[in-house]
């Protein structure tokens, strides 16, 4: 019956002739490689995401090709935050954490290794530069030496990043006690500029690295940028079992909306699983208590909590610098359900209405 009366929702909605006449914004969107069932399953979804969305009368149908959906929506919106309601495949999974202690020593191993790998002729430590002697030397000669010394000092620079090619981008996770360093808590492994992640993927899916972790490691990024710049990211260090999958992953939201913190009035997501699914988190919060759970939406960590004591009933919440709009439209993302491929924007325009 839910399918049925979601069908007839479609329906309606592909059916609706106002929108050459109103105006708004058409999208395409491609579900590569999809088949006919999961055609169906994502124009139910996005049924649901555009109706929790707000939009009146909004079209659905099917477009030029079996693997195409053009989507019509009357008014006017924030297109960056339409285009993110519409394209995101909503994959939740929660996962299970190492710690920072526990991963510092291959990561360093890492760096080592692929210092080795890439600048084979290096040696182990950098040869310091003797300054040179200007006593008694020319304006010219002493203007000549002092460049070369910044010179020198650029070279031993770039040979210090050769010998720690990992570590020149991705900063451990390190606190200050005033008096030394030390590793800190929790499944935050490193930080990085946005411009640099893509590097640091590289490094940490090479050969020498998996050579290193094996095959019960992966690294994932924080969704969010930890500094106000919003330049940089933590990178978390997820544990993955035999079967490769996240400890929970699967049918897992039956209801999402948002909830405001007591203290700081911040948005966050606050989430009602399925029954089997809160049998599965009552279990995975009884075996990791005191320890981190990274909930992870389309290969994000949204937050990595720690477990505190066993959750019964089926209860998680999803914290994060979120705006308002933001833990709303990933609260309807989430209640709508997950996409069965993903799907993206191959066209969009805007039409204007008709005087």
């Amino acid at each position: 019956m839910k399918n049925l009366f979601l069908l007839s929702i479609i329906f309606l909605f592909s059916c609706n002739p106002s929108f050459e006449k109103d105006g708004g914004t058409r999208v395409v969107l491609e579900a590569k490689d999809a088949d006919k069932m999961q055609m169906e399953r994502i124009m139910l979804i996005l049924a649901q995401r555009i109706d929790l969305f707000g939009v009146i009368k909004p079209n659905i149908r099917i477009g030029d090709s079996p693997n195409r959906i053009i989507v019509e929506l009357p008014g006017k919106f924030d297109n960056q935050r339409m285009r993110r309601v519409l394209q995101s495949s909503a994959k939740l999974e929660f996962w299970e954490t190492f710690e920072n202690k526990e991963m510092y020593e291959k990561i360093a191993r890492l760096n080592t290794n692929l210092s080795e790998d890439l600048f084979p002729e290096l040696k182990d430590t950098v040869a310091e530069q003797a300054k040179p002697n200007l006593e008694g030397a020319s304006m010219d000669d002493q203007f000549a030496a002092q460049k070369s010394t910044k010179e020198i000092e650029a070279e031993n620079l770039a040979k210090i990043k050769k010998q720690n090619p990992l570590f020149a981008l991705l900063n451990p996770a390190l606190r200050n006690d005033g008096r030394s360093y030390e590793l800190t808590e929790g499944p935050v492994v490193g930080y990085a500029l946005a411009k640099d992640t893509a590097q640091v993927n590289g490094y940490l899916n090479s050969p020498t690295a998996k050579k290193i972790f094996g095959r019960s490691v992966k690294f994932l990024w924080t969704m969010q940028p930890m500094d106000q710049e919003q330049k940089v990211y933590q990178l978390v260090a997820i544990k993955v079992n035999r079967s490769g999958k996240a400890a929970l992953w699967e049918n897992v939201v039956d209801d999402a909306k948002v909830i405001y913190d007591d203290q700081s009035g911040s948005p966050q997501i606050s989430m009602t699983m399925t029954r089997i699914a809160g049998m599965d988190w009552q279990k995975i919060t009884r075996d990791n208590v005191g320890k981190a759970i990274a909930i992870v939406i389309d290969d994000q960590v949204y937050s990595y909590p720690i477990v505190m004591s066993e959750i019964a009933g089926g209860l998680a919440s999803i914290s994060g610098n979120f705006t308002k709009e933001e833990a709303q439209d990933f609260a309807s993302v989430l209640k709508a359900g997950c996409l069965p491929v993903p799907i993206r924007i191959v066209a969009e325009e805007e039409v204007a209405p008709v005087k």
